[in-house]
């Protein structure tokens, strides 16, 4: 299943220009990109619109894939609104298992940290051998969101991935791309565990 992501659209905002430096042709350029991009899901990370929502959103809701909408803090209409206007899905946020990670996606950075906890469970070592071994948990291992644009001296800590549109020449980004080096990570921490 390929999935890509997106946020921070701003639609219809006559100030984000300037707020966030985009080219003149940044709507032009978004809604190219929109049109001419192959995925099965697309994840919109908040902040479609500011007003004439029904005109923007239908932008995304006649694409092929199925859509799902992590609700920013533009976003004001009902979470049914929403849905009635071809979401898949809309939530606050999400937390999916992909690719040996615990993704949590939301709009705002999510300020705390990952939850740490250790579970006991039965390992199977060889046929009839098994034994109790304590394994540490987290409730995500990342949090991919939107919301920062691309403000200078961005603090942010280990676990935020934020999906900037100005850095990402205003297009989705396949989210396996967007997180090559936490894979490589999660998987080379796999490997050292065995």
């Amino acid at each position: 299943m390929k999935i890509s992501i997106i946020s921070d659209t701003h639609l219809n905002h006559k100030n984000i220009k300037e707020y966030c430096n985009r080219p003149d042709n940044w709507t032009e350029q978004i809604l190219f990109s929109i049109g001419n991009f192959d995925a099965d899901l697309l994840i919109h990370l908040g902040d479609v619109s500011l007003g004439n929502d029904v005109e923007w959103h239908r932008l995304f809701t006649d694409l092929p894939m199925k859509k799902w909408l992590i609700l920013g803090n533009h976003d004001g209409k009902s979470m049914n609104w929403y849905m009635n206007h071809g979401w898949d899905f809309v939530g606050r946020s999400v937390m999916i298992y992909l690719y040996g990670l615990r993704i949590l996606f939301s709009h705002r950075p999510y300020p705390f940290p990952p939850m740490k906890t250790v579970t006991r469970e039965l390992r199977r070592q060889v046929a009839f051998s098994e034994e109790m071994i304590d394994k540490p948990r987290s409730n995500f291992d990342i949090n991919v969101h939107g919301h920062c644009h691309n403000r200078p001296n961005l603090e942010l800590e280990t676990w935020q991935k934020p999906f900037i549109l100005e850095n990402q020449d205003y297009k989705p980004v396949d989210l396996k791309e967007f997180l090559s080096e936490e894979i490589k990570e999660q998987s080379r921490t796999l490997q050292e565990k065995r």
